[in-house]
């Protein structure tokens, strides 16, 4: 599958630019992808659920309105990727590069993005709902508005982040034991962690249809 990719990445684009009259949709689900070369491919609204991703180079390709959840992501370089509006729940994206990604409302519902690096990301309404975060890198992140509402962190690097955060609650590894953070102990585990951050204190945005 993986040696007819490009062909077949091709027919979806002829298919998307002709909308439906000439090439082919093109379905990724559940799909052995591992170490595939996929940088500065066009793939908005692609549909890889479930794909076996694990060290692949998607460094500068278009996933916005992507369905990803249930992918492995092990490693993987997402360097600059667009993910805008794009689904990642019950990813598993550990020690995956996403520095410089646009992560405009994605969506990480309880995925592992643990050892996972989010240097320089543009962080809009992304939120991590219940992920494990433990050892993640946000440095020089923009971060507005994110949410990680009962997510798990351990040994945060957010040096030089900065933008807002909304009030969660969270919780902590201390290696011994896993304790919860209220949304003061939350923002204070942030800017001890090296951000310059606060909570969103304007009305919430309004969902995206």
């Amino acid at each position: 599958m993986v040696a007819d990719l490009s062909k077949r990445i091709e027919a979806r684009q002829r298919w998307q630019a002709s909308r439906g009259a000439e090439g082919e949709c093109l379905s990724l689900i559940g799909e052995d992808l591992r170490g595939v070369n996929l940088s500065g491919a066009y793939l908005l609204g692609a549909d890889p659920r479930n794909a076996n991703l694990d060290g692949a180079s998607l460094a500068r390709t278009v996933l916005g309105d992507a369905y990803l959840s249930g992918a492995s992501l092990r490693g993987a370089d997402l360097t600059e990727v667009d993910l805008v509006k794009s689904e990642l729940n019950h990813v598993i994206a550990t020690d995956a590069n996403f520095s410089g990604a646009t992560l405009l409302r994605a969506t990480f519902y309880e995925s592992d993005v643990s050892g996972a690096r989010f240097d320089g990301a543009r962080m809009t309404s992304t939120t991590f709902t219940l992920a494990n975060m433990r050892s993640c890198s946000l440095q020089n992140a923009l971060l507005d508005r994110i949410s990680v509402d009962r997510a798990t962190f351990q040994n945060l690097d957010a040096h030089g982040a900065e933008g807002t955060i909304m009030r969660d609650s969270a919780y902590l590894d201390s290696g011994s034991a896993v304790e919860p953070l209220d949304p003061d102990e939350l923002l204070a585990y942030f800017l001890a962690a090296g951000a310059v951050v606060s909570f969103f204190t304007g009305r919430p945005p309004t969902p995206w249809v």
